[in-house]
């Protein structure tokens, strides 16, 4: 059984590797839904480490606002595919340092399979990396 739900954002908090197709979608939605991408805090986030920037001040993902997310249907397939089967509050950060932070997440049948099957041509082909620093370049 599913526990995310909307208005639950922990996950919000931990890094996301996104590709540069799904960083130039990302900013194709931005730009239609004049939806700010604030480069400062994009920069601030890239100061700290992987690991460490989900415990900071700027941890939280740029495109959550209100405590939703303000591309959901343009979201990464990261973002996509994690789904918690646990607490949705074992997903804090702050409170509970992963790995060790109990979180189950969700396994998956066919989606899994294509994901998989697309992560393996992306790692030949595509160029990926943490989501702030992939959306840099399209930040104002």
């Amino acid at each position: 059984l599913l526990s995310c739900g909307k208005g639950c954002h922990f996950c919000c908090r931990q890094n996301v590797t996104i590709w540069e197709d799904e960083a130039a979608a990302i900013a194709d939605y931005c730009r239609e839904h004049n939806i700010d991408i604030p480069r400062k805090y994009l920069q601030e986030q890239l100061k700290y480490g992987w690991k460490e920037v989900a415990r900071t001040e700027v941890g939280w993902c740029v495109f959550l606002k209100n405590g939703l997310c303000s591309i959901y249907s343009a979201r990464p397939l990261a973002c996509r595919k994690y789904l918690v089967a646990s607490h949705p509050e074992k997903c804090d950060t702050v409170k509970f340092s992963p790995p060790n932070n109990g979180v189950r997440v969700a396994s998956f049948t066919l989606p899994e399979v294509e994901a998989s099957a697309f992560f393996g041509v992306m790692d030949v082909k595509g160029k990926n990396g943490r989501l702030p620093k992939m959306m840099l370049p399209y930040s104002k």
